[in-house]
């Protein structure tokens, strides 16, 4: 007989139940293949423990209220030097300047099974159901590299080596025949198995935006997908393709800007460049990682055009502070869609 787990409450139990029985260096078993747990959280950035959702508006959609869009942005100040006493909180964390996250050279690899249901289900293993199990058996998860903790010896600095990524490189790994499903849950493994079985695929680089979030805030209508680090389940947003800038050495952002009234210091709007389902030619390009500007207008009332291409914009001010974002719509007070919502990490 099946007992009831609903994913969703069992993620929410892990720090009250699982996460409590685990200290605080994270001390979890790593040999073999079985499933360790749900991933602890306590040690994780601030900036994944709560994310913010903000109504914005754009491609001239007006300012009725709702607004058409909903910016699923994550917090954290990015801008700010670490330490000891004031680790990492951001996800695309600076230190102060003496660190770019915008250097592709930063990305962690992140493994990817292509074409991740073409594996063998375990014997005896019951129809996957979302509002029951827990784990999809039927399936291969992404195995990832790193997580946004914050670790002592580390001076504040977020990863298990202090330079964690939520910009990662998508490995892609050709699923070779009779692959057991979620057979792999460690990324030792698949990198001990490259020159065997577990072949990359050939292909241009891939760079994703793969937010690794508190598992505690894993309610609907959040985005989250799951994936294995050391043998522990992790909640993930995919936040979609990040482009590079030209030259190809850094990744682009994409501007949000807000339009604060002069004397202010609160904005009264924000004008994104829509969903990346509706990129198009012209303006600025689409990108999960948003960099906040300034635009400063007379008064509340002063509202311009509410198009990004619109000449008005080239008066805003670039801001230093970076967050991992994703444009999804705005579906009445309080609920939104998302794109991505199901992409396996971008899975072909």
């Amino acid at each position: 007989m099946r007992t009831r787990s609903n994913a969703i409450p069992h993620f929410a139990l892990c720090g009250a139940a699982l996460c409590s029985t685990l200290v605080a260096c994270s001390p979890y078993p790593d040999e073999g293949e079985f499933l360790a747990g749900v991933v602890f959280s306590g040690n994780f950035i601030a900036g994944v423990k709560s994310l913010r959702t903000l109504p914005a508006t754009g491609r001239h959609r007006g300012t009725g209220m709702p607004l058409p869009y909903t910016l699923l942005m994550s917090s954290g100040n990015s801008a700010a030097a670490v330490s000891t006493a004031m680790p990492a909180s951001s996800p695309l964390w600076t230190d102060g300047g003496r660190r770019d996250p915008l250097a592709v050279q930063v990305a962690q690899p992140v493994y990817v099974f292509d074409n991740d249901r073409n594996c063998t289900r375990p014997a005896g293993a019951p129809p996957y159901d979302w509002r029951w199990d827990l784990i999809d058996p039927g399936r291969q998860y992404p195995v990832f590299t790193d997580l946004p903790e914050v670790l002592p010896g580390m001076n504040g600095r977020a990863g298990r080596g202090g330079a964690y990524s939520a910009i990662v490189e998508i490995v892609r790994i050709q699923m070779p025949a009779g692959f057991r499903c979620q057979s792999i849950k460690r990324a030792d493994s698949v990198r001990a198995r490259l020159e065997s079985d577990l072949r990359p695929a050939a292909g241009p680089k891939e760079y994703r935006l793969l937010l690794i979030i508190d598992a505690g805030i894993t309610v609907p209508p959040l985005p989250y997908q799951l994936g294995w680090f050391d043998q522990l389940v992790v909640p993930y947003i995919d936040m979609g393709p990040v482009p590079l800038e030209p030259g190809g050495q850094r990744f682009a952002t994409m501007p949000v800007y807000n339009l604060v009234p002069m004397g202010s210091m609160n904005p009264v709007l924000r004008v994104v460049v829509g969903s990346i389902e509706e990129q198009g030619s012209g303006g600025p390009v689409y990108s999960p990682i948003c960099r906040d500007h300034t635009l400063t207008i007379p008064n509340p009332m002063a509202i311009p055009p509410t198009d990004v291409t619109d000449p008005a914009y080239r008066a805003a001010m670039p801001t230093p502070t970076l967050s991992a974002c994703l444009v999804c719509y705005t579906l009445g007070e309080g609920g939104y869609q998302c794109p991505l919502a199901n992409s396996g990490a971008g899975a072909r």
